[in-house]
């Protein structure tokens, strides 16, 4: 997983991601368990409204990549650090998906 690029608006945090499954099996990446810290204060994945945004698809084939936007609430401008935490799973036990986990300087 990689993050192209954050916003910021009014009232939302949008993460842009973009994840490659370079396995031989289907993959899960569950965007909407995502996590943004901020500080000591915890930011579910907020997909309650249309966004009209690209979601990341949750089930990966082998070799597939996929584009999406992960949104939260929205966080102070002037933070200066983030974290995000995001989770993976596969059926094949020989693939150990640890959780995706980025520490992001904001300035």
């Amino acid at each position: 997983m990689t993050i192209q690029k954050i916003e910021f608006t009014e009232n939302q945090t949008r993460v842009y991601v973009k994840v490659q499954n370079k396995t031989n099996d289907s993959v899960s990446i569950y965007s909407s368990n995502a996590k943004l810290i901020v500080g000591n204060k915890q930011l579910e994945a907020d997909y309650s409204s249309e966004t009209g945004l690209p979601e990341l698809q949750s089930e990966l084939l082998a070799g597939v990549e996929s584009e999406g936007v992960i949104v939260s609430p929205a966080i102070d401008i002037n933070t200066t650090k983030v974290k995000l935490n995001v989770e993976g799973y596969s059926d094949n036990y020989d693939i150990e998906l640890t959780p995706f986990t980025y520490d992001i300087d904001l300035k």
